[in-house]
């Protein structure tokens, strides 16, 4: 996603999750006992549904639902969800800044857009942003009202799919994914401004899911054009179809041994099944002489966050100047390793130290080493944090793998178009392009060949959707995505560049296309079976 949605964990970057958490959501999904919705390929907005209004006093803003704003002349900006149906505007932001100051209609980000000469970035808002209007004044104003006005800086985390700008995946076809209700924070209250009867506080996970589904269930079921006519369709998170899950011992189906796109599912559900089980036993591993449970002091039901803070503390006795340290500088550091949502002058803080920046005159060597590890260009804890997960990494990829390559995209057009296309042209790239490539961005090409060819061969690799999405805890609101060759594939395709990249695709395309049609096995099979039925 990017963008205002920031980034989505992978289940590994949970820090809440025990390893038999882990496992248990992973078990879950092959047992379809857990739903993933489909993570989209296209660019992501979020919006918010009223009017605009600019406003001298606070007399009139009493009495509205609105979320406020001050202009830079000082005059008071409101956002009134109680807006007529011709008045409704879809108010867009792509960052946290346009979200705290309520975001900006469609003509205004376009017109920011252009101001700096972003044309593709215009055509696509500008294009995404109208369908957005379009689609809330098709709805009922309650429905505006109770999703938009229940809780302040409720937006909507949304997808734009525009079938002749697409990113790598071509799906064909232009659609607005709506993904969920994600509250943002605005800007607080002027002085001296009277909110009226807005409410104050948040929306718990079940709310936010009320909420949401309310505005899913009005959808228009028709098309819906943009603002140069062409016609999209809005839909709500799309459910994977995971023909795996048909193996698992509560619902087995012995005929159903071949996935779509020809993957052999037995196969990948002993895969399957064997990485979760690794993964409950992750404290097992043995490094050295003893296990990591021995070294760490982990078992499966420890936290993740456990594990990486006691894995950090002892990295970090062994840097240079170590003895500078003490117990609790070791702890507040590793923690802030683990911790990403933790603020550099917090930790700091909690060490004793004050201050944004070292200074000579205030600080001693012991102060300067902790600026130095907290300073955001210093890779120190990066380094240890990753060096921690990585055997984790490696188990949660390649269950996402083996899980990912057995489905294919719900939303695509032609989805094993796709596939084949991808196929194809990373196949071009390790034999055309990888020879010529600068030695050290032939060895990260090189990286990512290696971890993509982990669990399938190119010949059998089935990509045609980014990634999946699931709730873990159910009912949580947290989100985690699983991600399958997908991920390498993206980064061989940043390391060749995005011109090397198109060109390449064209040429698969072209290759594709000039190739005999041939009916697969699993769609003969489907074919023969309807035929049977009909007799």
């Amino acid at each position: 996603m990017g963008g205002l949605a920031g980034h989505m964990d992978h289940p590994y970057e949970r820090m809440d999750l025990t390893f038999n958490d882990i496992g248990d959501a992973l078990q879950g999904v092959l047992n379809g006992s857990i739903e993933i919705t489909e993570k989209i390929d296209g660019q992501n907005i979020f919006f918010t549904g009223g009017r605009f209004a600019d406003i001298g006093s606070e007399d009139e803003i009493a009495d509205v639902q609105a979320k406020v704003s001050v202009n830079p002349d000082g005059t008071v900006r409101i956002f009134d969800v109680n807006a007529d149906q011709k008045d409704i505007k879809a108010i867009l932001a792509r960052n946290k800044g346009q979200a705290s100051k309520v975001g900006m209609t469609t003509e205004e980000m376009s017109a920011q857009l252009l101001s700096a000469d972003k044309v593709v970035q215009d055509y696509i808002f500008g294009e995404g942003g109208s369908v957005l209007e379009a689609v809330l004044r098709s709805m009922p104003s309650e429905v505006i009202q109770e999703v938009f006005g229940t809780f302040p800086g409720t937006y909507i985390n949304t997808e734009i799919v525009i079938a002749d700008k697409p990113n790598i995946l071509k799906y064909n076809k232009n659609l607005i994914v709506f993904h969920g209700i994600s509250p943002l924070e605005t800007s607080p209250s002027p002085v001296g401004i009277d909110r009226g009867t807005i409410q104050v506080g948040e929306a718990t996970p079940q709310e936010g899911k009320r909420l949401f589904n309310l505005f899913i269930s009005n959808l228009p079921e028709t098309a819906v054009k943009s603002r140069s006519g062409q016609e999209f369709k809005a839909i709500g998170p799309q459910v994977l179809d995971l023909p795996i899950t048909r193996l698992s011992s509560d619902n087995q189906d012995t005929e159903s041994a071949t996935a779509e796109g020809g993957s052999d599912l037995s196969a990948a559900f002993q895969t399957c099944t064997s990485l979760i089980q690794n993964i409950r036993d992750f404290p097992n591993i043995t490094v050295g002489e003893s296990t990591l449970g021995q070294t760490y002091g982990i078992t499966a039901d420890s936290r993740i966050g456990e594990y990486v803070v006691s894995f950090v503390k002892a990295k970090l006795k062994t840097i240079q100047d170590a003895n500078l340290l003490n117990e609790n500088d070791i702890l507040v550091l590793a923690t802030f390793a683990a911790d990403h949502d933790m603020k550099a002058t917090d930790a700091r803080s909690e060490m004793g130290i004050e201050g944004t920046r070292y200074s000579a005159k205030k600080h001693g060597p012991r102060e300067k080493l902790i600026f130095d590890l907290t300073k955001t260009s210093d890779k120190t804890l990066t380094t240890f944090y990753k060096e921690a997960l990585r055997p984790l990494v490696g188990l949660t990829f390649k269950f996402g793998l083996a899980l990912l390559n057995t489905t294919q995209s719900v939303i695509a057009d032609d989805a094993p178009r796709i596939a084949a296309v991808l196929r194809e042209m990373i196949k071009k790239a390790e034999s055309e392009v990888r020879p010529d490539l600068d030695p050290k961005i032939a060895e990260n090409f090189d990286v990512q060949m290696k971890l993509l060819k982990s669990g399938v061969t190119l010949d059998s690799m089935n990509v045609s959707l980014e990634g999946a999405v699931l709730e873990y805890p159910p009912g949580s609101g947290h989100g985690i995505k699983l991600t399958g060759a997908f991920a390498p594939l993206n980064q061989m395709i940043n390391i060749m560049g995005f011109e090397a990249a198109a060109q390449l695709m064209k040429a698969a395309e072209e290759d594709l296309d000039a190739q005999p049609k041939t009916m697969t096995e699993s769609v003969l099979r489907k074919l023969i079976r309807k035929l049977l039925l009909n007799i």
